[in-house]
């Protein structure tokens, strides 16, 4: 079954906490993450709290930035329509007129890349910052980046239930007149909420009204109807959207927003964090490095038992590791920055940011893990399916195991006048041979100890190492 999965084009296969979907080059798999961050209130949406910012979850902008990336299969027509609010709310959150901006006609379709790439690294800057307790007080950009985002989030709500709300009403009303029901709701909001669908001086359809209008005649005309499922989709689709958007913190169940696609649900999120956070902290017994003394290379002698220092007969002490959160690596921006490399997958549109390392891991959400994933040739390995473990596809490995020796790899061609762009050369050669040599440790025979010890070594001493 997997020969035939691994053949196919785009496939994206679930696991326990996460997908893998397969890259336009035909070869590489990428594994995908629900979330960076536990969605729970009680874990990771104290530090939002602070900020009065909402979990990306409940925004639609996720939605067209990712939705490729997994095959989440949402329908054209519905994408329009959340597209359409997305570029409205951008906007609006710019301090700008509508009206000055570019419109979107009412023939061409609405790009919303620019404002999805732009809204993803203004998240993921607030929230690294939140999460390592720096909140925005004194530093300038910071308090600019969290105020757009705040302005953002909360147009983006109110378009959401202003869009909701025609839907349910063409619903219960079953009314004709679109155009006369997007007027009628826009002109019973109060001054203070301001609505890009209707004209404030003439009181009829802006030229962003009737591009909504446009879009929701092919949804809300057919919806229904027998024999009509792609337009049933949609309507569903985007009900269930806008409605997760308008009022996601207070819902009492979740629903898929597409067949067998879990990712967007907290329950499967909640599984991928803490796959996370296995791979975050580890424990095992604090033992000593072995040394030559303990070996003898005759088989008559005696092997002699050596203890550590202040050794004592008592159960072995357990030491816990914890990466420290917020830090960040050498080598993250570079995989981001395409402009030297092709990407993974060719149109950008609803892939994510660019990416261009196929030992990159991704969220859905768009943010950045501090984790390599190495696939085994298992041709060359010889690795087959067994029915009691499964099959080994690769390994998952934290970026802070090679960090200092990846800095370390950067900052002799800079003190060498080579330059960064060397540097980075540099880094992406050493890497390479590092991850092949990771995973002859992790394949070896070697005890477990001993492999962590070799590990935990190359993350604390560097060069040393």
């Amino acid at each position: 079954a997997w020969q035939h999965i691994d053949r196919a084009e785009g496939a994206v296969v679930a696991f326990e906490g996460c997908y893998l979907r397969k890259a336009d080059d035909g070869a590489s798999w990428v594994v995908v993450f629900p979330t960076a961050r536990p969605p729970d209130k009680d874990a990771s949406s104290s530090s939002l709290e602070q900020t009065a910012l909402r979990q990306r979850r409940y925004c639609l902008w996720p939605l067209c930035h990712s939705h490729r990336l997994v095959n989440l299969g949402i329908s054209t027509d519905a994408l329009q329509v959340i597209k359409l609010v997305i570029w409205a709310s951008w906007h609006l959150s710019s301090k700008e007129s509508v009206e000055q901006v570019v419109l979107p006609t009412l023939s061409a379709s609405i790009d919303v890349v620019e404002p999805c790439q732009r809204l993803s690294a203004l998240s993921n800057q607030v929230e690294t910052a939140a999460s390592t307790d720096v909140l925005p007080g004194e530093d300038e950009s910071l308090i600019g980046c969290h105020k757009r985002l705040q302005l953002y989030q909360r147009y983006e709500k109110q378009l959401a239930e202003v869009v909701l709300r025609i839907l349910k009403k063409v619903k219960g009303r079953h009314r004709d007149d679109l155009g006369g029901l997007i007027r009628h709701d826009c002109l019973r909001r109060p001054e203070s909420i301001y609505v890009p669908f209707i004209d404030k001086e003439t009181s009829a359809l802006s030229q962003m009204g009737r591009v909504l209008q446009r879009l929701l005649v092919p949804i809300v005309s057919k919806a229904g109807i027998r024999g009509s499922p792609a337009t049933t989709k949609a309507w569903t689709q985007l009900e269930l959207a806008l409605d997760a958007c308008f009022r996601g913190e207070s819902m009492d169940r979740e629903r898929c927003l597409a067949k067998h696609m879990q990712i967007t649900k907290s329950a499967f999120a909640k599984k991928g964090a803490e796959v996370l956070q296995n791979i975050y902290t580890s424990e095992h017994e604090d033992r000593y490095a072995p040394t030559i003394q303990g070996f003898s290379d005759s088989e008559d002698d005696e092997p002699e038992q050596i203890n550590g220092p202040e050794e004592e007969a008592t159960a072995p002490l357990i030491r816990q590791f914890e990466v420290q959160p917020g830090r960040t690596y050498v080598d993250t921006a570079m995989d981001r920055e395409v402009s030297s490399g092709a990407s993974l997958f060719e149109d950008g549109a609803g892939y994510g940011r660019p990416v261009k390392s196929r030992h990159a891991v991704l969220t859905f959400y768009d943010e950045d893990l501090p984790l390599y994933y190495v696939s085994l040739n298992r041709e060359r390995l010889k690795i087959q399916y067994s029915a009691c473990s499964g099959l080994c596809l690769g390994y998952l490995v934290h970026k802070s195991v090679f960090s200092e020796l990846l800095e370390d790899a950067l900052r002799c061609e800079v003190d060498a006048g080579r330059g960064k762009e060397a540097g980075l050369q540099s880094v992406r050669t050493l890497r390479m041979r590092l991850l092949h040599w990771v995973v002859d440790v992790l394949r070896s025979p070697l005890p477990g100890d001993t492999k962590t010890w070799i590990l935990r070594c190359s993350e604390r001493m560097g060069m040393v190492a």
